[in-house]
């Protein structure tokens, strides 16, 4: 489910009305040295639907067409950049006003921000309590109300490449759907029932180039680049909440629905999508925070709340507060020791109040004190304390039981190109019928031990000849091959005859591969055969008796490592001291088969490891079952799956970025 910001009672208030946003899933594309981001986003609103009528066509849907004709329907998409981005003193001073009218909406303290100087000094601003004040998530955390002062401010801000994007959404989509009953339909644990109305937005991310500033130029992608997508639906549009007379709270409560929100990226990477979440007996997620008891278990809060727990504590503390201080004037004495310990449970209280693990922090501050004899009042109260907690513990176990269980929310997909490298990532999703259908066997390996670029050009790439003399450029639209003689060939690969060429393989001495991506792992096996407990006890008897799913929440592999040797180039000098390489494998079918003669000698059957062997020899290449190859050392290597190049140098021969 998608994270909500803000939660009204909107049934109460506008009944099937208003809708509630989710968020499905975010493809992230572009960045390396594209210089954009682009987001395509998969969205929903769920609309609360009456039951159809028989004697009404259109009874079940008319509410719904009413609310998107009178509704508007938004995405904010909002971008900051890390503490640690060499740009953040630059963002700072160019968001400065805006924090400041910010704070002032809500009376928030503004501080001074990180130091700019250059080129210029200009003043920096963040708010005090905010985590991040250049992140308007962040400052909705901190204050919702602040949504309606980001749509107040939106027509009247500068351009600026910080700050957010407001992205409308098309309602005539939405209306179109729903009228042509396209949309999902389900109900919830109430029995009410929902329609599901889906659709897809793409919304570019790009900044300006600050060093050359010039119309269209635009700069690299912020190191540290954080970005966050939320939705929403009001009543009002983008310009009447610039005349709208209510205040800022009020305009919230009455024109804004929910508002969901994902993080996309975070310091320039997409967060870790794994979450702990917390389940019923009956399977069902719990969407309010949980209590952990001394017993270690998870419960509901359901016949004792968090703020009663909370409450308990702070009158025990409040009892004992004046026993700090004994006697009067010249023999007044302070209890230090009793001091230092309300304290710890007091910071506690203060730092865990919304915390899972609330009870159990309190319990390890207590079992902290430096006295608890129960003849001194610091005694005393750890003995309270004690006695407080144990009561806490007993009223938390009325409530239902929660399982710990780690989920994955996987809606962000990075499908970013790799920086400066040769690899172009596949368009996604890839249909996955033609994945199977190119997933061939058998494919051919060529290797050298130099660096080899494996992509396909855009544009001329500059190389050297065989005469270091003799320069000249490749074509667009070829790739350039070393094959196993030296020598380096030049392939049109939009030539039908080389279709599949650019998936096999040309790599280098150090064989970094990769299959797809993808690797399958028996975790039954490995439980059965290598696992501690194998040690112990007969782990298929254990799996019958306890279930393989007792044994999942214990017995978690943390590394996977695959390793291949690299094969070992023989190399031959001549008399000039020259390196002269000699080919690291050799194939059971020839590549290719020459007849006549050349200048050299007579060789029928040489064997030249190029390109064009993949369509001049009907014996060599791509066979249909798994291809045998024998290195000169004698090592057979059986290719069972077609490998791919995970090595890339870049066109600029910068061979240090690896996938």
């Amino acid at each position: 489910m998608s994270r909500l910001i803000l939660k009204g009672d909107l049934i109460k208030n506008f009944g099937e009305f208003y809708p509630v946003p989710y968020i499905e899933q975010v493809y992230v594309r572009g960045g390396g040295d594209t210089r954009v981001i682009t987001l395509d986003i998969d969205y929903s609103f769920l609309f609360l639907a009456p039951e159809p009528e028989t004697t009404s066509e259109d009874y079940d849907i008319a509410p719904l067409l009413s609310a998107v004709e009178n509704l508007n329907f938004y995405f904010l998409v909002t971008k900051t950049v890390g503490k640690t981005d060499p740009d953040r003193a630059f963002a700072e001073a160019t968001e400065a006003d805006s924090v400041i009218s910010y704070a002032a909406a809500v009376d928030g303290v503004v501080e001074p921000g990180m130091p700019y100087t250059v080129p210029r000094t200009l003043p920096t601003h963040q708010i005090a309590g905010v985590t991040d004040s250049l992140d308007e998530l962040a400052l909705l955390t901190y204050n919702s109300s602040l949504l309606v002062e980001f749509m107040k401010s939106e027509m009247y801000r500068p351009p600026s490449d910080y700050g957010f994007d407001i992205i409308g959404i098309d309602r005539a989509k939405l209306y179109d759907k729903i009228e042509n009953r396209d949309f999902g339909e389900f109900y919830d644990a109430q029995g009410r029932r929902i329609l599901k109305v889906s659709g897809f937005v793409t919304h570019e991310i790009s900044f300006i180039d600050i060093e050359k500033p010039a119309p269209g130029a635009l700069g690299p992608i912020p190191e540290k680049l954080g970005v966050n997508l939320l939705s929403f639906a009001s009543m009002l549009t983008r310009r009447e909440f610039q005349s709208s007379p209510q205040t800022t709270n009020a305009a919230l409560t009455t024109f804004v629905g929910d508002i969901a929100y994902e993080k996309i990226l975070v310091d320039g990477n997409v967060p870790n999508q794994t979450e702990i979440s917390y389940f019923d007996s009956n399977n069902e997620m719990y969407m309010e925070t949980p209590l952990q008891a001394i017993n270690k278990k998870y419960y509901k809060l359901n016949t004792i709340s968090r703020a009663q727990i909370l409450d308990r504590f702070k009158q025990v503390l409040d009892a004992y507060e004046p026993l700090t201080q004994t006697g009067k004037d010249e023999k007044k004495v302070t209890d230090e020791t009793l001091i230092s310990s309300i304290n710890l449970i007091r910071f506690a209280l203060d730092e865990y109040k919304d915390k899972i693990d609330l009870i159990p922090r309190i319990n390890a501050s207590r079992r902290a004190f430096v006295e608890k004899t129960t003849g001194t009042t610091t005694g005393a109260l750890f003995a309270d304390l004690k006695k407080l907690v144990r009561n806490s513990t007993t009223a938390l176990k009325q409530s239902p039981e929660l399982t710990k269980r780690l989920t994955v929310n996987s809606k962000i997909i990075d499908a970013r190109h790799v920086f400066s490298s040769g690899y172009v990532l596949p368009d996604f999703p890839v249909d996955l019928s033609e994945e199977v259908l190119n997933f061939q066997l058998g494919r051919s390996v060529i290797t050298t031990n130099d660096k080899v670029i494996t992509d396909t050009f855009g544009e001329s790439d500059f190389v050297f000849g065989d005469d270091e003399s003799a320069d000249y450029f490749i074509d667009a639209g070829t790739i350039k091959l070393q094959g196993s003689d030296g020598e380096w060939y030049q392939i049109d690969i939009s030539d039908p005859v080389y279709d599949g060429l650019n998936d096999d393989i040309y790599f280098t001495y150090e064989e970094y591969n990769i299959s797809f991506g993808y690797i399958l792992f028996d975790y039954r096996t490995f439980l059965i055969k290598n696992s501690y407990l194998a040690e112990i006890c007969d782990v298929e008897k254990f799996i019958k008796t306890f279930s393989m799913e007792y044994l999942q929440g214990f017995f978690v592999p943390r590394h996977l490592k695959m390793r291949k040797y690299r094969p070992i180039a023989e190399d031959s000098w001549d008399d000039d001291g020259e390196n002269d390489q000699t080919s690291h494998i050799r194939y059971v079918l020839p590549l290719q088969k020459e007849e006549g003669t050349t200048d050299a000698e007579y060789s029928p059957s040489e064997i030249y490891a190029i390109p064009e062997a993949l369509f001049t020899s009907p014996e060599a290449t791509s066979t249909k079952y798994p291809a045998l190859i024998t290195t000169n050392s004698g090592i057979t290597i059986k290719q069972y799956v077609a490998q791919r190049n995970a090595e890339f140098a870049s066109t600029d021969e910068n061979n240090d970025y690896k996938m």
